[in-house]
């Protein structure tokens, strides 16, 4: 999925977290498993790991300010306390945002995503959805739905999992529209009637202007993955992987779907299966964003003019008139 982030901090966009193996690179993937975060390389090869800090890590995605934001649960007595915390390039939590969410170990609670202006974001939680501010100190009750997944859209809408059906609300909260019976024109599934079931993870594609679901499914048609057209209840493509959660597209057009008892599967955007990734099982996914052209263009930019500032200040140095050189 294309993000236009400008990455402010330079130094985070190949800097290594020396002491724990993992680092923060453009275009490279990253998971959480039971294990801690994962880093991939942009074809998928697993690199490294982070040990994961208390709690349970859930959803994460990367912010405009080059932090990656993860979402803890606390400890199964206390599931009430929640939080998320923006990590940098070594390892230290530089923001935490408390929140009332329920974010059991049930995959798809406690996903994560960035409002398009990169300001606040929203979390998903068993007890609604809840958004923040960055910057601030906690998150507030946006809606309260329980709820597995979601993606805002480019316009500020919200794509949102229920479990058994997909909503759409608007900025505000307003109720914008659900999916739950789907319209197969063209017998994808064999005449066999399709609903949305036991949803998980949803994705949005604008490439292609697909909306992708994972679901568990119900007896005759268990574990699929399914491509809607746009945001409608049309079925354009469907498939099978076991136990199917969290949902990600790639910058090259790869949809990444992660499963609670096998590696993570890819697939293309038209849902034909490509193989598995290799590593550990995982549950969430991001990337982090490759700045767009004119980001690195300024970045360039800034270096030259820094180049050019030190080597004038070398040539105004004055001479060191006692050594008969220059200093």
């Amino acid at each position: 999925m294309k993000r236009h982030y400008i990455v402010v901090a330079a130094v985070l966009l190949a800097s290594p977290l020396t002491a724990l193996g993992l680092t923060f690179t453009p275009g490279h993937l990253y998971s959480t498993t039971e294990g801690g975060i994962t880093e991939y390389n942009s074809a998928g090869t697993p690199l490294s790991g982070l040990v994961p800090f208390r709690g349970e890590m859930h959803g994460l995605s990367f912010g405009p300010d080059g932090l990656l934001y993860v979402v803890f649960a606390d400890t199964p007595s206390n599931r009430y306390s929640a939080r998320v915390e923006a990590i940098d390039a070594s390892g230290a939590v530089i923001r935490s945002y408390a929140f009332a969410g329920s974010i059991w170990s049930s995959p798809g609670h406690g996903n994560i995503s960035f409002d398009p202006g990169g300001q606040k974001f929203y979390v998903s939680a068993g007890n609604g959805i809840f958004k923040f501010d960055i910057g601030a100190q906690s998150g507030s009750l946006f809606k309260d739905v329980p709820t597995y997944d979601l993606k805002v859209l480019a316009n500020g809408d919200l794509l949102v999992s229920h479990g058994y059906d997909l909503t759409r609300y608007s900025s505000t909260g307003d109720l914008l529209g659900a999916v739950y019976n789907l319209s197969d024109p063209n017998n994808l599934a064999n005449g066999t009637t399709q609903i949305l079931s036991s949803v998980r993870g949803v994705e949005y594609d604008p490439a292609t202007d697909t909306t992708f679901v994972t679901m568990l499914g119900y007896t005759n048609n268990f574990y699929k993955v399914l491509a809607l057209e746009g945001n409608s209840n049309v079925l354009k493509g469907i498939e099978t992987y076991n136990y199917g959660t969290d949902l990600f597209v790639t910058d090259d057009g790869r949809l990444l779907v992660t499963s609670t008892t096998q590696a993570p599967g890819v697939f293309t955007t038209a849902l034909t299966y490509q193989g598995q990734l290799g590593g550990p099982m995982a549950v969430f996914f991001t990337a982090m964003p490759v700045p767009e052209p004119e980001a690195w263009a300024l970045m360039a930019l800034g270096g030259l003019v820094m180049g050019i500032r030190v080597r004038w200040a070398r040539y105004r140095r004055p001479r060191n008139f006692m050594s008969g050189g220059a200093v």
